[in-house]
């Protein structure tokens, strides 16, 4: 079915290289915990969500929505932050 078909955002070499660290990590024994979120305006509640995220296991992988799934999701004036912002504050974590 198209549903089950793999995205090609899942072949961009950022998200390939998760996914292959992710493998390794699941092959080694490792927790992986996967988290998702719009993460807009990160702020105390976010930090505390994704701390206790990473303390449930050894390996964290964060999903990121997009600036498109956020408009559709919370309305035309979202996010306020850009993706690229977003991304960089989880990061900075």
């Amino acid at each position: 079915p198209p549903y089950l078909k793999p995205l090609e955002y899942y072949s961009l070499p950022e998200q390939a290289a998760v996914i292959a660290r992710a493998q390794e990590a699941k092959a080694a024994g490792k927790k992986i915990v996967i988290v998702s979120g719009v993460f807009d305006l990160l702020h105390i509640a976010h930090q505390e969500y994704l701390k206790k995220a990473k303390e449930a296991g050894d390996y964290l992988i964060v999903l990121l929505e997009s600036d498109q799934r956020t408009k559709e999701m919370k309305g035309e004036d979202r996010p306020v932050w850009n993706q690229e912002q977003r991304k960089e504050a989880i990061k900075k974590l």
